[in-house]
């Protein structure tokens, strides 16, 4: 009994970093896009990024991408 107990609690240690790790977001947008981004959102995504990437606005984090930018979560 003592064993198994032992081994579960192992287990778990060792399976921690699988579920334990932070999200990881796309590089960083251009600066271009960014200040395009700011003043006008609708300007800004007549040409949008070609590969998604991550940006920090004023009303927070967006991943952007070709079909527009949304919310991480």
């Amino acid at each position: 009994m003592a064993s198994a107990v032992l081994t579960f609690a192992i287990s778990i240690l060792l399976t921690a970093p699988a579920w334990a790790e932070p999200r990881k977001f796309p590089p960083a947008c251009s600066e271009r896009f960014v200040k395009e981004w700011t003043k006008e959102r609708d300007a800004a995504l007549r040409a949008p990024p070609k590969k998604p990437c991550t940006m920090q606005a004023d009303t927070g984090i967006y991943v952007c991408d070709q079909n527009g930018c949304q919310r991480p979560w």
